[in-house]
């Protein structure tokens, strides 16, 4: 994965200032200010930041509804444990920019899996064994029906490397 260009790492920063300062409020703390990347802001920058590995589950293969972008680095999680890091470490805006932009460059890597498989393997904590799920590569899918729902959800997704898979 390449580098960000620069307009979005001035977005990113300015994403990352602003949950800095809403971890740093006693009404909010690290876990609410995440949200403010995964929930609100990353829809500026899902599109330059967010790739598809082109990895689905079987299941979703068959069921082709309820598919979801799969965060299988577990991106709302390690944001928290990133804020809550800095917060008690009081690190500085640019050590904490950089973790920041690090972590989304290792979690922004998503596969389409089931909404309900999405919610298995994070009470399996990541284990695709534990919640039964098996991915496939998209090369190895041949049902023409699962490939157009699969690139309707890729299409009307923030995906940055979407043309790979339209």
């Amino acid at each position: 994965m390449s580098d960000f260009d620069q307009e979005t790492m001035t977005q990113l920063r300015l994403i990352y200032q602003d949950m800095r300062w809403l971890a740093d409020r006693d009404h909010v703390g690290p876990k609410r200010a995440r949200a403010w990347y995964s929930a609100v802001m990353n829809r500026t920058v899902g599109k330059k930041v967010c790739f598809f590995t082109g990895k689905v589950s079987e299941k979703a293969v068959l069921q082709r509804k309820n598919l979801v972008f799969e965060h299988f680095e577990r991106l709302s999680s390690s944001l928290s444990q990133l804020l809550e890091k800095h917060k008690e470490s009081n690190a500085s805006e640019d050590e904490g920019f950089n973790d920041f932009v690090n972590l989304i460059k290792k979690c922004e890597r998503v596969n389409i899996t089931t909404n309900k498989e999405n919610d298995e393997i994070k009470k399996a904590e990541g284990n695709y064994e534990k919640a039964g799920v098996v991915l496939i590569d998209w090369s190895d899918i041949k049902c023409q029906n699962a490939i157009r729902a699969f690139k309707k959800k890729i299409a009307g997704g923030n995906i940055a490397n979407a043309k790979e898979f339209l």
